[in-house]
């Protein structure tokens, strides 16, 4: 399913992390709203980087990384990366080539780890940025441009403190153990519904309070539950 489209009309600059190794690109993107899925579904509005990405859009994924009190007050604020650990994509040669990561990476497989073992960021990475909460006066998500005087160095922080940290902390394993353990817990959770439901009358299943009711019931039959 495709996400539903209401573009917003505005554009905003963004950035992409060549997957080949090429230089770092600012490209045009809108925001879109009603994402039925994705780790940007909760938000109102989230960007559209559907023609840009290679593969299923609905399996992105994203992670917020925070800037704050730093040297270069511009560079202060929210940024969402967007990146896949899809392994028939290739394994990114630009972040391959920060310096930072490149030493991560070298001492760690020195220390007997295997490269091709660990996951990694897969195919272009994209980096949003989100307008200061302090400018938003409605309290909504919104976005805002990434200037290209800011280009370099959010660069070299995104290579010191984001993408070092994730591998040495082996962010992206533990983010695939915990999506693992939330497609159970859904599954389990459809599963008590579905048979709450194939025990009512077809009036019944069609009754919204009775939906609700149903609903509840089955998020509360997971509390307390054992795999």
């Amino acid at each position: 399913m495709e996400p539903r489209s209401r573009p917003s009309g505005k554009t905003y600059k963004c950035l992409r992390l060549p997957a080949d190794g090429s230089p770092v690109e600012r490209l045009d993107y809108t925001t879109i709203s009603a994402i039925p899925k994705g780790y940007d579904s909760s938000f109102d509005i989230a960007a559209d980087l559907r023609r840009y990405w290679h593969g299923d859009y609905l399996t992105r994924l994203m992670q917020s990384f925070c800037v704050g009190e730093h040297s270069l007050p511009a560079l202060n604020g929210q940024y969402l990366i967007y990146y896949s650990t899809d392994p028939s994509q290739p394994a990114n040669k630009t972040l391959l080539s920060m310096p930072a990561l490149h030493d991560a990476i070298e001492k760690s497989t020195k220390g007997g780890e295997k490269f091709e073992e660990r996951m990694f960021y897969r195919g272009d990475v994209f980096v949003v940025r989100l307008r200061d909460w302090e400018e938003n006066t409605d309290f909504k998500c919104q976005h805002d441009d990434i200037s290209l005087q800011l280009v370099e160095p959010l660069i070299q922080l995104l290579d010191k403190e984001f993408f070092t940290h994730n591998w040495v902390k082996k962010f992206l394993e533990h983010q695939r153990k915990m999506d693992e353990e939330m497609d159970k817990h859904l599954q389990k959770y459809h599963d008590h519904r579905d048979k709450m439901m194939s025990r009512l009358s077809p009036a019944q299943q069609e009754n919204p309070d009775v939906k609700e009711f149903v609903d509840l019931l089955a998020a509360m039959a997971l509390i307390g539950t054992k795999d």
